[in-house]
């Protein structure tokens, strides 16, 4: 039976949550329970993670920026698929997507306990507790300048066991965005919206566009975006963690997923410091 707890904790951060709130709310990602696109991806998840996950024979998951949950209750799957005792805590700062966890854990018939948690992901470390598995996933780092990303890291090294795994999905946004397609001054965002380019931040090296939800041309948010590559996350990753190696979406039939950044070994000594870096 699944233990469900709902546990809230409000924190500063450098992500603008009511943006983001307003940017889920027409932006056209498919990770919800009921849609057909989330469930295939979710199925792929599971065995992906059987693949690249080595588990013990018991396992406490912290899910960052975990959105409806769809990645952290896939490990638990996963976990539980191997006969692997589980348990969940997701966190995001948008706790209006947080409600969806609990239903894809009943979708899955997941047995371990799962509490979901409203928190900055560069505070995790401020939720007490300490994790084998920790996760990274979707389209998530884009959200993140350097300074807050580095951060994140940091958080999850003083969260994470010594014999831990963090995990990082990515794509070279560098790669597809500016070469393969081209960066577009106006964009078509799925079938209800559409964004255009609004600006720079030379201090943040942050894209800014403005969101509009269709019909009407509505204006919805600002989306301030960060072009990260796979390489460039795992250098990042690399100064928090002394085991860092990229499992390439050509290498797992990647069609569901990106990049996966494997990280072990956290750095403890370097991360408490820069968590108090302002």
């Amino acid at each position: 039976m699944i233990s469900l707890i709902t546990m809230t904790k409000t924190t500063g951060g450098e992500i603008m949550k009511e943006d983001l709130k307003r940017v889920y709310e027409v932006f056209p990602w498919k990770m919800r329970p009921g849609e057909r696109e989330a469930h295939v991806r979710f199925r792929h998840l599971v065995e992906l993670f059987k693949e690249i996950v080595d588990f013990p024979e018991k396992i406490h998951i912290l899910d960052i920026a975990s959105g409806s949950g769809i990645a952290g209750v896939a490990m638990m799957k996963a976990a539980e698929e191997r006969r692997v005792e589980t348990s969940l805590c997701a966190t995001d700062i948008r706790e209006d997507d947080l409600k969806w966890v609990h239903k894809w854990a009943d979708l899955a018939g997941v047995s371990g306990d799962v509490e979901t948690m409203v928190i900055d992901a560069s505070k995790v470390h401020e939720i007490g507790e300490i994790f084998d598995i920790v996760i990274l996933w979707g389209s998530s780092t884009p959200h993140f300048s350097p300074d807050h990303l580095l951060k994140v890291f940091s958080s999850v090294a003083l969260t994470i066991k010594d014999t831990g795994i963090f995990l990082v999905e990515e794509i070279d946004r560098t790669f597809r965005v500016f070469l393969t397609r081209g960066y577009k001054e106006f964009l078509m965002e799925g079938e209800n919206a559409v964004s255009f380019h609004s600006g720079y931040d030379h201090t943040t090296s942050m894209f800014i566009r403005k969101l509009y939800k269709l019909p009407g041309f509505e204006y919805v948010s600002d989306m301030r975006v960060k072009m990260w590559d796979t390489p460039t996350v795992a250098a990042f990753g690399k100064t928090l963690f002394r085991n860092v190696k990229i499992a390439w979406s050509y290498e797992h039939g990647g069609k569901e997923c990106g990049d996966v950044i494997i990280m072990k070994d956290p750095r403890r000594n370097i991360a408490s410091e820069i968590v108090e870096l302002k």
